[in-house]
C-alpha cells in the first residue's frame, strides 16, 4: 500500500537538501565526485563496502548466490577452462552462464580456441 504521508515527508527532506546544496554552492562551496566512483555498479561491487553492500541496497539470498557463482565462473576462466567445462563444473545452462558473465563483466572463452 502506498503511504502518501511518507512520500510527502521525503519530498520535504529532498527540498531541504536542495535548498542547503544551493546555499552551499552560492556561498562559493564546491562539490566534487570522487574519481574512484563509477556509474553502473554491478553486484560484484557490493562486497567492496565494509557494511555488506551499497547503503540502501539490500542483498537478497539470490543476489548472494549469484555473487558466489560469478566468483566460481571467474576462477574457472582464470584456470583456462572452456565454456563447456565451466557449465559442467557450475551446473548452469548456457543462457544462465552467459547472463551472469555479462552482468559481472566476465569474458568467457570463445569456442575451441580456449582448449
Amino acid at each position: 500500500m502506498l503511504n502518501l504521508n511518507a512520500i510527502r515527508e521525503q519530498d520535504k527532506l529532498r527540498q531541504q537538501l536542495d535548498r542547503a546544496t544551493a546555499d552551499y554552492l552560492a556561498a562559493g562551496g564546491t562539490i566534487d565526485q570522487p574519481a574512484d566512483i563509477t556509474a553502473g555498479l554491478t553486484p560484484a561491487h557490493w562486497r567492496d563496502n565494509p557494511q555488506n553492500g551499497i547503503p540502501g541496497a539490500r542483498k537478497r539470498p539470490l543476489a548472494v548466490q549469484e555473487l558466489n557463482l560469478a566468483d566460481r565462473i571467474r576462477a574457472c576462466v582464470s584456470l583456462g577452462m572452456t565454456e563447456r567445462q565451466i557449465r559442467a563444473k557450475t551446473s548452469v545452462n548456457t543462457a544462465t552462464l552467459r547472463k551472469i558473465a555479462k552482468r559481472h563483466r566476465i569474458v568467457l572463452p570463445k569456442g575451441r580456441e580456449a582448449a
